[in-house]
């Protein structure tokens, strides 16, 4: 799918430039948005307005926004071209950071950047890359990149395999790791890595990590008679 992608916080340049012979020259072309402007802080540069493809130097527009005040989110725009059906592109406005971008997530365990994570010996866990709504990660390939102590030194099944690539949706991307068979502690490093960049490496510690919860054999008051 073609597409454009802007750092919030910056100036972006879309360009269009004419073959050698191209029949387009001389041709009115515009860029514009795609239905209604989205309120996400982005700025189009002279949108809707049609000028001639020159043969050399192209035509420019530019996409711009401030950190403070725009929105990471997908957008879509259009370039029209005189006798010609519009080109439709979705644009992806983001951070130059993953980390405001997505959040890493252990079973239903929202983590920090870089946290140590505690799997267990004997249980199943999900590793979750998790987008925030309307994500410009959302369409885009993401792998989980493990490292240290390998899956089969640690009797463990991983799905899909480490290093595969899947499609972030909108819930975001998840890895499932079976420890049901692993006998030995063991420690390993997982990150997960996209065209946006990688995420903070998070150590994890393979053990008998499970928290036991019983009840006091004692009231933790004294009744009152």
């Amino acid at each position: 799918t073609s597409g454009v992608a802007c750092t919030r916080g910056s100036s972006n340049t879309l360009k269009v430039e004419a073959l050698p012979g191209s029949s387009l020259i001389g041709k009115s072309i515009a860029l514009d948005w795609r239905g209604s402007r989205p309120d996400i802080g982005l700025e189009l540069s002279d949108p809707g307005v049609g000028r001639p493809l020159p043969a050399e130097g192209g035509l420019s527009w530019t996409l711009s926004s401030e950190v403070e005040t725009s929105t990471s989110s997908l957008f879509e725009i259009r370039l029209i071209c005189e006798g010609l059906e519009d080109r439709e592109l979705v644009g992806r406005l983001w951070m130059s950071d993953i980390h405001p971008e997505a959040t890493v997530v252990l079973d239903q365990m929202t983590t920090t950047e870089g946290e140590v994570l505690y799997p267990c010996l004997g249980a199943t866990h999900r590793y979750t890359l998790r987008v925030n709504a309307l994500s410009p990660l959302v369409g885009l390939p993401v792998t989980m990149e493990w490292t240290g102590t390998s899956p089969e030194d640690l009797g463990a099944k991983v799905d899909p395999a480490p290093g595969s690539q899947q499609l972030i949706g909108d819930g975001g991307a998840s890895w499932t790791a079976d420890f049901s068979s692993s006998a030995v502690p063991g420690t390993f490093q997982l990150s997960f890595n996209t065209l946006l960049g990688t995420t903070a490496t998070n150590e994890m510690k393979l053990a008998h990590n499970k928290v036991r919860l019983e009840a006091a054999s004692e009231p933790a008051v004294d009744p009152v008679v």
